[in-house]
């Protein structure tokens, strides 16, 4: 009778019968089977967008099954989007006495704080893993790596490159790249660059390193060499828009505004449905007060059914860029009447 109780009446559909019948001894694979039954049931619940009836799910699923991954990071993503970050961090650094050996897990846990900006809090973690780490395995090179960045982000530059040091990652790109950066806030400006460019030839899919060659060829005004880099890049990864922008961007830095004009116009034939990158592509335009094609975006995602508010915003930052204060009314009237 419990047994179908269970089955049928809870809806606990993975239950055995064997888990009733020798109750309490198996008391614990009951629970066990439970908690994936409620981490399945949750799983679910997130594909449907149904956040209340999963975070339910998912929370009593963990207590059963504290290993399970997969509900773990789910369950802090919800935390997350409810504001709670307080509960994020610690659910997620909980985590790590489980899948503290784990690159996945580890990458979500270390990728969370540094969006935190909480450096200390990720050379704490990293001091703790890595003496417990396997250090020729690849979890071991993630954890001294960010322990490498986040004294970078503190201004300890002797600690960063030590760490690096004591690990042998040196020579390895990431190494070379916290190196990179290090030499560039020395002054040593012209070796920085070189060693980027290095890299950005050997790994050219390493957008944090495309990123900082290009943000600090902007700040030596090395604009043509922009253009190249970024070209390149558009040829390498030919449905990334970020090389793209970075070229037309270059282009109005150098004053060549025909060039630009031939580039935004490839740059909506080829992007034309990808609204994620339309918006990049807004970003530049209404940082540089450029109303027309600001609103050719906002338009071109209104009719994709994405990125509606972000591009309308957009627009209205070119034309404040422009200080065409009527004009913001008008395009402010416009799109509340859409």
């Amino acid at each position: 009778g419990m047994f179908l109780f269970v089955k049928y009446q809870r809806g606990f559909a993975e239950v055995r019968y064997s888990h009733m019948l020798f109750l309490p001894v198996t008391i614990d694979d009951y629970r066990r089977a439970k908690g994936e039954f409620f981490i399945k049931q949750g799983l679910d619940k997130v594909k449907e967008q149904q956040w209340r009836e999963a975070f339910d799910l998912l929370r009593l699923g963990l207590m059963a099954v504290p290993e399970h991954r997969e509900a773990r990071l789910t369950l802090a993503r919800i935390y997350l989007m409810a504001g709670r970050v307080d509960i994020t961090r610690t659910l997620l650094i909980d985590g790590l006495k489980i899948h503290g050996n784990e690159s996945d897990y580890l990458r979500e846990v270390l990728g969370f704080c540094f969006s935190l900006q909480a450096d200390d809090t990720v050379i704490a973690l990293t001091t703790e893993l890595r003496g417990r780490l396997a250090p020729e395995g690849s979890a071991a090179r993630l954890v001294n790596t960010a322990m490498a960045y986040a004294y970078f982000n503190r201004a300890h530059y002797a600690e960063a490159e030590a760490a690096l040091s004591a690990a042998g990652l040196l020579d390895t790109p990431e190494g070379r790249f916290v190196m990179a950066r290090i030499l560039w806030t020395r002054g040593r400006h012209a070796e920085a660059l070189s060693r980027l460019r290095d890299l950005t030839a050997e790994v050219p899919q390493d957008y944090e390193i495309y990123h900082t060659l290009i943000y600090y060829l902007n700040e030596e005004k090395l604009w043509s060499e922009v253009r190249w880099v970024s070209l390149l890049r558009q040829l390498a990864l030919p449905d990334q828009p970020e090389g793209y922008v970075d070229f037309m961007d270059a282009c109005g830095n150098e004053g060549a505004e025909a060039r630009r004009i031939e580039a935004e116009a490839a740059f909506f034939e080829h992007f034309t449905n990808d609204a994620a990158a339309l918006f990049k592509l807004g970003e530049l335009v209404s940082r540089d007060g450029r109303v027309k094609v600001a609103e050719q975006v906002a338009a071109r995602c209104r009719q994709l059914g994405r990125y509606q508010s972000e591009t309308a915003l957009l627009w209205l930052g070119a034309r404040l860029e422009q200080r065409d204060y009527q004009g913001i009314i008008s395009c402010w009237r416009d799109l509340w009447l859409q």
